[in-house]
């Protein structure tokens, strides 16, 4: 009889270890699956916010083209004008297209000034993206001082080394953000 009861006794031991590991088992696979899901949620918040971050550069770059294209095309239309060896314009008209192309260099200037960068950007791209935009203003400048002093024959090439650094910052800030670079030169034009 104690022979039955110390073998009652072990498979009741056994029986209890078991259902205690099952039990355990049970709540490690519990809070497995829960930290699955704060995981799977932080990802999906991360993308979610890398979505927002592209969505409000992009809206950030179509406010700015939208904002400086009629200035920056008079400037692109003057050098173009200059640059036309076929079609040479008379001293006059280069002259005119000149003046004009001045008078928005110092416009853009003023609308460098007073854009607004998105809040929605993370700080560091919105200080990155208003470094960027010292560059394009000190460009719409030396433009301006470039064309004030020979309307018909200015020498921009300074200006455009300002609009190059304009376009490396803003470059590194699309790839920062995963987005591929947009050549502004041809946005603002």
């Amino acid at each position: 009889m104690l022979k039955k009861l110390f073998l009652i006794t072990g498979l009741l031991i056994a029986l209890v270890a078991a259902g205690c590991s099952q039990s355990g088992a049970d709540e490690e696979n519990e809070s497995n699956g829960q930290e699955a899901q704060e995981n799977e949620s932080a990802e999906n918040n991360g993308e979610a916010d890398e979505k927002a971050v592209k969505s409000a550069l992009l809206k950030t770059q179509m406010n700015l083209a939208e904002e400086l294209r009629p200035y920056h095309s008079k400037i692109a239309g003057y050098e173009a004008m200059k640059a036309d060896e076929e079609n040479q314009p008379e001293d006059e008209e280069l002259q005119a297209a000149g003046e004009e192309a001045q008078a928005a260099a110092g416009e853009a200037v003023s609308a460098v000034e007073s854009f607004e960068v998105s809040e929605e950007l993370p700080d560091n791209m919105k200080e990155d993206y208003k470094s960027a935009l010292d560059s394009l203003k000190a460009y719409y400048e030396e433009a301006q001082r470039s064309l004030e002093e020979a309307p018909a024959e200015a020498d921009l090439s300074g200006a455009q080394e300002n609009f190059d650094q304009f376009q490396e910052k803003l470059d590194s800030v699309y790839e920062e953000a995963g987005l591929l670079p947009v050549n502004m030169s041809s946005e603002l034009s």
